[in-house]
């Protein structure tokens, strides 16, 4: 997906020695959707200019368990998808939904999905000197409280209850954890 530079210049920047953490996420929706969709329903739901996430790992054939990876925000724009932790983080999204029991979408993760968001970590690794950490989206408030980080009223009020990125791909987060040499903050 290409984000036009109407929307680009209206993005928080940061510098990439911000980034110390990967915040892995999944779609929640069809592992087939295409970035540009998801874009829409998060323009829909969440009222985004653009996609919340740096990346996005979509499958093109479920049958033949192909994947590829689409870019969504640029490394240097800062991802709306982990709230309280987007300055540090990079987004990075799985598509399908990883909780017990949701047919019609994929549970089981697939290790190519696992394989293109490593290689996405690695780029992303050569280009952050102080990237060191991979959670799941499900991570942030706990982080925020180890760090003793003192809420404002935004960020008290703020709903961090979710289980992204469901059940299944955050069991799978070790293994790209070995795959990037990435840590667990927690």
């Amino acid at each position: 997906m290409i984000i036009p530079d109407s929307i680009l210049n209206f993005l928080s920047k940061r510098n990439n020695t911000q980034v110390t953490t990967i915040f892995i996420h999944h779609s929640d929706a069809l592992p087939t959707l295409d970035i540009v969709d998801l874009t829409v329903m998060e323009e829909a739901s969440q009222g985004f200019k653009t996609i919340g996430y740096n990346y996005y790992v979509k499958c093109l054939s479920v049958a033949n368990d192909l994947w590829t990876g689409q870019v969504g925000r640029p490394l240097e724009d800062i991802p709306a998808a982990q709230y309280g932790m987007n300055t540090q983080g990079y987004a990075i999204c799985i598509g399908g939904c990883y909780e017990p029991g949701a047919a019609p979408f994929n549970t089981a993760v697939s290790d190519h999905a696992l394989k293109i968001a490593a290689a996405q970590i690695l780029l992303v690794k050569s280009k952050c000197p102080n990237l060191k950490y991979l959670q799941g989206h499900r991570d942030v408030k706990p982080l925020m409280m180890q760090a003793d980080h003192w809420l404002t009223d935004s960020e008290a009020s703020a709903d961090y209850g979710t289980a992204c990125p469901g059940d299944s791909l955050y069991a799978r987060l070790d293994d790209l954890r070995k795959l990037t040499g990435l840590g667990n903050a927690l």
